[in-house]
């Protein structure tokens, strides 16, 4: 209330009352004030009165001269018209791009980053344009990466990863095929991240965020066993919220599970 309004050219709060709001340091010496022995109530209801009429003089013209500025930004304004099937915005892509592999070191706030796509092959970026690629959360996902790429070791773009293991665009659309089966181009796997869980007519289901930025309810049966890593990740991390230990698994059960496993493909 008490900040200038860029408009207003003054504070709301004058606007509003025509004079600066009192504060506690005002209160305290009030009294000193010889105006406050005065008892000309009139002459007070009369200097108010003016006050406020010029206040409200004041941002009339004010408001006439924002309106005046606006109008003159809104002259040379194109007005947007799209076609329908048009791509005319990148506010719902993805904000990063890659995994991309550092070649070196420019000084102490700079990398020189192998970027296949790009004419030079090799750019110089700052450091505050980069983060660490953390796998589920960047792709291609984990499963997608060549094996060994970070054991080899190269300097150029012969190393582990080619344009074909980068996305070839960060936009992600749903395709409906048929009435009701749906697919996601651009990304490989439709769920990002785990919500929430809960239990419905005795089903556990989990609230999954998709890639396309919408949430959805699904039952654990559906997630397994391609999501069964943001599962467990969702568990331990709530597992964590309450204070208790992480689960973990015995050996001598998986390796039982990997006897059964084998089993089953014999037959």
């Amino acid at each position: 209330m008490n900040l200038r309004d860029e408009a207003l050219k003054d504070s709301p709060f004058f606007s509003l009352y025509g004079r600066d709001p009192i504060l506690p340091l005002d209160l305290a010496f009030l009294n000193t004030n010889p105006e406050w022995k005065s008892n000309e109530v009139a002459a007070y209801r009369r200097r108010l009165y003016l006050s406020l009429r010029d206040t409200r003089r004041l941002v009339e013209r004010q408001l006439l001269k924002a309106q005046g500025r606006h109008e003159q930004r809104l002259e040379n304004q194109v007005p947007a018209k799209f076609k329908e099937g048009e791509k005319k915005t990148k506010k719902l892509a993805f904000s990063w791009h890659g995994p991309y592999r550092v070649v070196g070191t420019v000084g102490e706030n700079a990398y020189r980053i192998a970027i296949p796509t790009h004419p030079n092959r090799v750019v110089t970026i700052n450091v505050n344009r980069l983060k660490r690629f953390r796998g589920r959360w960047s792709r291609p996902f984990p499963s997608e990466v060549p094996v060994g790429v970070e054991t080899q070791s190269g300097l150029d773009d012969n190393g582990p990863l080619t344009e074909e293991d980068l996305p070839s665009t960060s936009y992600v659309e749903r395709l409906v095929i048929g009435s009701e089966e749906t697919a996601f181009s651009g990304v490989s796997y439709p769920v990002v991240d785990i919500i929430a869980r809960r239990k419905k007519n005795g089903e556990e289901q989990f609230l999954v965020l998709l890639a396309t930025y919408e949430s959805s309810w699904c039952s654990r049966a559906t997630l397994l066993p391609t999501y069964s890593v943001l599962i467990k990740a969702f568990e331990d991390a709530r597992r964590a919220e309450q204070g208790l230990p992480e689960l973990r698994r015995s050996a001598r059960l998986a390796d039982a599970n990997v006897t059964v496993d084998e089993e089953e493909l014999l037959f």
